[in-house]
């Protein structure tokens, strides 16, 4: 089989998994691949996303290696979703225990994009095309 050159799945490391499985799940209803402890594996139509606790994630390197925990500041990845509500699924989003971080506003790149903090501390970004 020739799997070529492309992304195939992101992995979050998340310190409140099951809350950051749980708010994924609810928000996007993507259909899930794997449901192991410590591991949820989603497929959002186009590329695999997962969630990991992170002492399992910090696990898979060699000691010494610097992991989420320590490594200082603002998480440094986003999910970023392109959605067809954007207003609703921001407001559904925040019900669900998102922290609002920037409503939706015009961006450079031609789109319109909110940013949310979800549970596990990610940041979400809900994107919709300009208008």
């Amino acid at each position: 089989m020739d799997r070529g050159n492309k992304l195939a799945l992101v992995i979050l490391a998340c310190d409140e998994f099951e809350d950051a499985s749980a708010f994924v799940a609810e928000l996007f209803g993507w259909p899930k691949l794997v449901d192991a402890d410590g591991y949820t594996e989603f497929d959002s139509g186009t590329v695999r996303v997962a969630l990991y606790r992170t002492a399992q994630f910090e696990a898979n390197f060699s000691s010494g290696a610097a992991g989420p925990r320590s490594v200082g500041g603002p998480p440094r990845a986003e999910l970023y979703v392109c959605v067809d509500d954007l207003a609703g699924t921001v407001a559904r989003a925040v019900r669900l225990g998102a922290q609002l971080l920037s409503d939706a506003g015009p961006r450079p790149w031609g789109e319109t994009v909110a940013y949310l903090r979800m549970p596990g501390r990610h940041i979400l970004a809900l994107a919709a095309p300009a208008e």
